[in-house]
C-alpha cells in the first residue's frame, strides 16, 4: 500500500536550447527555393502551477517523504530568436517572438536531507512562434514569415531545495 497522501507545489524553470535546421526547399509564388540551415535560439520560461507530489517513505528525519514522486503541468514563455546570415535575405537579419506554450514534467525526487534533494525525470513542452525577415527577391521587398512550431523531450537531472511551509 503506498504510504502517505499527495502534497502540492509550485515551481520555475529557465532553460536555452538552439534546436538544429535542416537544409530545407520552400516553395515560394516564384517557385521552389532552397534555405540553408537557419540559427534558431529559445530562452523558455516555465511555471509549475500544478505540482504534485506523493511523498513516500515517510519517517521522522523525512517527514515528507524521503522518495517523492512527481509530476507538473504549466505554461511556458518561449522567446525564440530566428538568425539567418546565409540565404537570399539582407545578412545578419534576426526577429524574435515570444509565446506562451505548455510543459509537462514527470519524474522523482529523492532526499538526501530534510531540505535538500536529488531529482530526474522527462520533460516535454510545446510552443510555436512567428518570426518575420524582410525578402529582397520581390520587387518591392516583402517580410516572410516562419511559422516554428517547438516540440521538446528532454531527460533533466538536478538539484532540489525545499522550504517548509510555516
Amino acid at each position: 500500500m503506498l504510504e502517505g497522501r499527495l502534497s502540492y507545489g509550485a515551481g520555475l524553470d529557465i532553460f536555452y536550447f538552439s534546436p538544429d535546421t535542416d537544409f530545407q526547399i520552400v516553395n515560394t509564388a516564384f517557385g521552389p527555393i532552397s534555405l540553408t540551415p537557419l540559427d534558431v535560439s529559445v530562452v523558455g520560461i516555465g511555471f509549475d502551477l500544478l505540482r504534485f507530489r506523493l511523498p513516500l517513505q515517510k519517517s521522522t528525519q523525512f517527514p515528507n517523504g524521503r522518495l517523492q514522486p512527481y509530476v507538473s503541468l504549466g505554461p511556458t514563455v518561449a522567446i525564440v530568436t530566428l538568425e539567418d546570415s546565409i540565404n537570399e535575405f539582407p545578412p545578419g537579419q534576426e526577429d524574435t517572438d515570444a509565446s506562451v506554450g505548455v510543459k509537462l514534467d514527470l519524474g522523482v525526487t529523492f532526499m538526501l536531507t530534510k531540505q535538500v534533494g536529488l531529482f530526474g525525470g522527462y520533460r516535454c513542452t510545446h510552443a510555436s512562434a512567428e518570426v518575420e525577415l524582410i525578402d529582397l527577391a520581390p520587387t518591392p521587398p516583402d517580410q516572410d514569415t516562419f511559422e516554428i512550431d517547438l516540440n521538446t523531450h528532454h531527460l533533466i537531472f538536478g538539484a532540489t531545495v525545499a522550504f517548509d511551509a510555516p
